[in-house]
């Protein structure tokens, strides 16, 4: 997986991420997920449309996208 240490990228991704701040935010976004409804993907995105620099008015948009049809 992508935290798996014993591979290059998974090295860099456990370094980084694999923090215990990291993974006590990630266990309060679940809950804000669970109490409100909300997918965490969409918490997600909302945040970046109402929270981040991203402005409409200069053209600033978030692409949606998918790597398989299935």
């Amino acid at each position: 997986g992508r935290l798996n240490p014993d591979v290059a990228l998974g090295k860099i991704y456990n370094t980084s991420f694999n923090k215990p701040e990291y993974l006590q935010a990630l266990g309060e976004w679940n809950k804000i997920s669970t109490e409100s409804g909300i997918p965490k993907f969409e918490l997600a995105y909302r945040w970046e449309l109402f929270h981040s620099v991203l402005y409409g008015a200069k053209g600033d948009a978030i692409s949606f996208g998918v790597s398989r049809m299935e």
